[in-house]
């Protein structure tokens, strides 16, 4: 019998559904449940990345392989311990309280095989900042959600230069200042997951490479990123120039009132492009796609500095 909670299922399975860049393809992957020298490690692998999480805890060594749906079906909102086992080859039951009620719900066990068999680690990992993990999520948005001459529906992560950069063949982004255990360039999916909390609110982040994956790793959990090595990837930071003429910075509470002010632009692309004009001020001007007519922010403002009194 393996004990995992129904806080943890709900949580694995919101993850694995942000482990997929665009929309799902396919059956819903099998979960692996594996007990060995005192830790739990549950695994899942989409079409884009594979997802652990590991945890202490008692008993024999075992396997167990679950349908994806089951963690649905014992989830719920609440954090009480699930008991999961087969009770035949081919059967297997979770057994739970929901409010101190008894609850069981049966499943169809999958035979393993060897894609099922749990992903290797890195040999050495290599702590970095948690922007590192704001990197992967923000450039991953940037990014194309196809693929065309370029692999632009990656995000590419350069290990000389410590940069992590996405771009969807229109705008780019890149973050950099990381020192990472490589020196290569890697060309990796561009997956929502990162985007998390339970990425977002850890502060202990590492990464590390194995068996052709970049592995990321947060507190009890692990995300394995196949590495692309067929794409070509443009040369976006060689685009971007060495110096900028004019900088600007916006306060959170300038950028919201910024987007709620903007010009409207015809369709529903939120990524498409707007001007920020800085001439005697600074406004937001944008094309409407559909008529070809060009809008200005309603509330340019006008550049103010504050200083305190001596």
């Amino acid at each position: 019998m393996i004990v995992w909670s129904r806080g943890s299922a709900r949580a694995f399975r919101a993850l694995a559904r942000k482990c997929v860049a665009g929309r799902p393809r396919g059956p819903a992957p099998v979960v692996v449940f594996e007990v060995r020298a005192g830790t739990l490690t549950v695994w899942t692998r989409t079409a884009d990345a594979g997802l652990a999480y590991t945890a202490p805890t008692d008993g024999t060594d075992r396997r167990l392989l679950v349908p994806m749906a089951t963690l649905a079906d014992v989830e719920g909102g609440g954090d009480e311990p699930v008991e999961w086992g087969v009770e035949t080859p081919l059967t297997g039951t979770a057994r739970w309280a929901d409010r101190g009620v008894p609850r069981t719900t049966s499943f169809d066990a999958v035979r393993p095989d060897k894609s099922h068999r749990l992903p290797g680690l890195p040999d050495e990992w290599h702590p970095v900042p948690d922007g590192f993990v704001s990197a992967l999520h923000e450039c991953g948005r940037t990014a194309a959600t196809e693929p065309a001459r370029f692999a632009l529906n990656r995000v590419q992560v350069r290990g000389a230069t410590g940069q992590v950069i996405g771009t969807d063949g229109r705008s780019a982004l890149v973050c950099g200042g990381f020192t990472l255990p490589f020196r290569d360039d890697v060309l990796i999916p561009a997956v929502p997951v990162f985007g998390a909390r339970e990425w977002t609110a850890e502060p202990d982040v590492r990464v590390g490479r194995a068996g052709g994956h970049l592995v990321v790793a947060a507190g009890p959990w692990r995300v394995f990123l196949s590495i692309d090595t067929a794409g070509r990837y443009p040369d976006v930071a060689g685009l971007v120039p060495k110096t900028a003429t004019t900088t600007i910075e916006i306060a959170d509470g300038d950028a919201a009132a910024l987007a709620v002010n903007s010009p409207r632009s015809g369709g529903r692309d939120r990524r498409r492009s707007v001007t920020l004009d800085t001439g005697g001020g600074v406004a937001v001007r944008a094309k409407d796609e559909a008529t070809g007519r060009s809008s200005r922010s309603a509330w340019p403002g006008r550049p103010r500095l504050a200083r305190p009194s001596r």
